[in-house]
């Protein structure tokens, strides 16, 4: 992608005119962009003829000016990544394909989000490929390395982290292992995001299961059933990722201690239990005791 012959297409009276459904050319689409550069529907004209192209046109430079920061759509986001890496400017369209995630209004639209992102990222496809290679050829340590990096570019692709989770319990890093698992399984439990994407929530569990009975623990509930109900943010499991975000908020700092990460992934079901059992710990008053007092003292005024 980088060695096509990149070409510009100026502005004229003529394209200015042209309405977003009869924009029929690649250069009259780009034209109409740089005329509404937050326009989704002018930036999916743009990607079908992307996709059709055999030569790679430069952006005007007016789509340049906002960044990730400045949007709240993720498909926006996304197709704006997209049509960026699409015509060669790769820096910038990494940043709006590895941020459009974070804009998802729900896991199974992050990770829907993530799935579409990490397939046209070029590092994130490089990295799981390394990961790839050297899982198949039992270095475990490598894989689990260039996994690591990947998910740092899209943490939500469960699919690598059941890779990353592989990795981990071939070494022996049962503890982590389990922990990884149980953060995939927090995605594959949702048949509606599971399957499209491959993810099969019995697998995992099965992984889970061994995994932590090697480790002395044994679920008394598989837990194969409910999560599809979930009807708020705070009702889906949890992930790793969920409880470093809780301690984040609530304690400034995240556990670090992976066998409490773990002990907690086994008591709360649901993310919303991981609050209140981080708000009913001893330390919680003492690291926020001008929150509390702020609270006892507008409740006092009520």
């Amino acid at each position: 992608m980088n060695s096509v012959k990149v070409v510009e297409y100026p502005v004229t009276e003529k394209t200015r005119r042209l309405p977003v459904p009869f924009v029929a050319t690649f250069g009259a689409a780009l034209a109409q962009l740089e005329l509404q550069p937050h326009n989704i529907d002018v930036w999916k004209t743009v990607l079908k003829h992307c996709k059709k192209a055999k030569i790679a046109r430069k952006l005007p430079a007016g789509v340049f000016k906002d960044s990730p920061q400045d949007v709240v759509d993720a498909e926006l986001c996304l197709i704006k990544g997209e049509v960026m890496v699409r015509c060669s400017h790769l820096p910038e369209g990494k940043l709006w394909l590895r941020s459009a995630p974070e804009l998802a209004a729900s896991r199974l639209r992050a990770f829907e989000i993530t799935s579409r992102a990490a397939l046209i990222d070029p590092d994130f496809s490089r990295l799981v490929a390394l990961g790839d290679r050297h899982r198949d050829a039992r270095e475990w340590e490598a894989g689990e390395h260039h996994y690591w990096q990947a998910l740092n570019l899209y943490p939500h692709h469960a699919g690598y982290i059941t890779q990353y989770a592989h990795c981990l319990k071939e070494q022996g890093k049962l503890v982590e292992a389990e922990i990884f698992y149980r953060s995939a399984l927090a995605y594959a439990l949702r048949p509606s995001l599971a399957v499209p994407w491959g993810l099969s929530r019995y697998d995992i569990q099965s992984h889970v299961e061994w995994v932590a009975g090697q480790l002395g623990y044994y679920e008394r509930e598989s837990g194969l059933t409910g999560d599809e109900a979930a009807s708020t943010p705070l009702g889906e499991r949890p992930t790793k990722r969920d409880i470093d975000l809780v301690f984040d908020l609530l304690y400034g700092h995240r556990l670090h201690d992976a066998g409490q990460v773990l002990d907690v992934m086994r008591m709360c079901k649901t993310i919303e239990c991981v609050f209140l059992w981080a708000i009913e710990q001893r330390e919680f008053s003492t690291v926020n005791r001008d929150l509390l007092s702020v609270c006892a003292s507008f409740s006092s005024t009520t």
